[in-house]
């Protein structure tokens, strides 16, 4: 039988003892009463009565009437389920029988970047411009105009912060003179430079000449109580407009042959000149790897080797360091490949050398140390220098040198006299000069190439490096 129903007989009526469905103790195995589920009557009456069996079945059911006349249906254990969390289940949503809520928020497609799964479809929400714009609160216009107002920001936050400290215009042009001049850089030299960037807009020279008059009444407040940097071309009184123009016509034919391009900038300043130095000094960011170098004469650890890292092209200076008395220079580098120059007097290195960074990274170069030697006699010093290129590493094709005696304390082997010349010797190779001079003479060295000539006194020692007689 599939469902057993009770009758609907209410309550005191004689009828309602009668089951629907009845069985029999005493009937046969193959007679019994079996059904699928049980339903009792609106008022309770039993469905079945006698011997019944339930058929044994995952969907079998029982449903009878509780006392506020509500239908209630009785399930097996089978049907207890092991529900999910709440933070697993929508917001707001009710499970577990109404016991349980659901707290996971999931956002609307709109709220999520386009193409990015969410519920059950994908992001749709685009972050463009104007977006930006919108979100910052600033139209198109006024954003550009405050990007444009950032040089003059700038500027007048350097002019403010220098004033602020009590420096005035005169003491910077002071510094700049002091330095430019006490670094051996001439009245000329700055002239070239000036005169090469005059036609570009934006560069110094086209700025001095664009503002010529403005500069010469500022110059006017020079201090002239602060200490004197009047360089030996510059006149005690601070130059007319028309003796400035005067000097411009003058030197006109410079303008030209620059103009014509004839390279003395190039030979000046670029190839290993000033200009590099200059951009020697620029240093792009470094990375995140640990790069340890060490250098070392091949078997003991040189100190003081400036150590410049380029670009694989070695043509982008990144950054340098020097050596620390165990050989060793630290930098902090990208995986990549890249050049490196070693520099230091009295020391020859292979330049440049390749350098491959993956991960942090160890690497070992080596350099050949200049043997200064001794003269092989104990009255005599032996005084040396090193002739490089403005590379500092490359060392000069050929150098006219000569030490010229003019005092000695006694005659030397009758040898060396009183106005006595003689020539230093000089390695191409490694850059090394030197003489051998008798010690307590005083001597008028001349290096053609280097701009050297000054007397110095022979020291009562061995060896003597040149740069620490002058």
């Amino acid at each position: 039988i599939g469902t057993a129903i009770g009758n609907d007989w209410k309550f005191g009526d004689s009828g309602g003892v009668y089951a629907g469905i009845s069985g029999h103790a005493n009937g046969s195995i193959f007679r019994r009463v079996t059904v699928s589920a049980i339903k009792y009557g609106a008022y309770g009456s039993p469905p079945t009565s006698g011997n019944v069996f339930i058929k044994k079945t995952a969907t079998s059911t029982a449903t009878m009437t509780d006392n506020d006349g509500n239908l209630v249906t009785l399930v097996t254990s089978d049907s207890i389920c092991d529900f999910p969390a709440v933070s697993n289940v929508r917001l707001n949503t009710a499970f577990d029988n109404s016991n349980k809520v659901g707290t996971c928020a999931v956002p609307a497609a709109a709220a999520v970047s386009l193409g990015v799964a969410v519920d059950n479809t994908t992001g749709t929400a685009i972050l463009d411009g104007a977006s930006v714009r919108a979100a910052i609160g600033m139209s198109s216009a006024n954003l550009d105009t405050q990007i444009g107002n950032i040089p003059t920001s700038v500027w007048a936050s350097t002019t403010r912060t220098l004033s602020s400290f009590g420096t005035l215009i005169a003491d910077i042009w002071s510094y700049a003179t002091r330095t430019i001049t006490s670094g051996g850089i001439t009245v000329a030299e700055i002239w070239d430079s000036l005169l090469t960037s005059i036609l570009t807009s934006g560069s110094i020279g086209k700025l001095i000449k664009d503002n010529l008059n403005a500069t010469v009444s500022s110059r006017s407040t020079f201090d002239r109580s602060t200490e004197s940097v009047v360089a030996s071309n510059m006149v005690s009184e601070p130059p007319t407009v028309t003796a400035i123009r005067q000097e411009i016509d003058n030197n006109s034919t410079k303008l030209t042959s620059i103009l014509a391009d004839t390279n003395e900038l190039q030979t000046d300043w670029a190839n290993g000149g000033r200009l590099d130095l200059l951009l020697d000094t620029v240093a792009v960011p470094a990375g995140t790897n640990t790069i340890t170098i060490t250098i070392n004469d091949g078997t003991d650890p040189i100190s003081d080797v400036s150590v410049y890292i380029y670009d694989n092209t070695d043509a982008v200076f990144i950054t340098n360091k020097t050596t620390n008395t165990s050989g060793v220079a630290t930098f902090y580098l990208n995986d990549g490949s890249y050049k490196v120059r070693l520099k230091k007097a009295g020391v020859t290195f292979t330049s440049p050398e390749s350098l491959t960074v993956f991960g942090n990274t160890t690497d070992i170069y080596s350099g050949e140390t200049v043997n200064i030697g001794a003269p092989d006699d104990s009255d005599v010093c032996r005084v040396y220098e090193y002739c490089y290129e403005q590379d500092g590493s490359t060392p000069l094709m050929s150098v006219t040198a000569t030490a010229m005696i003019k005092s000695i304390p006694y005659d030397y082997d009758n040898k060396l006299h009183s106005t006595q010349s003689t020539t230093g010797i000089y390695d191409a190779t490694s850059g090394f000069l030197y003489w051998d001079i008798v010690r307590g003479c005083r001597v008028l060295v001349t290096i053609t190439e280097l701009g050297i000539s000054s007397y110095v006194d022979i020291p009562d020692a061995s060896t003597a490096r040149l740069a620490n007689l002058l």
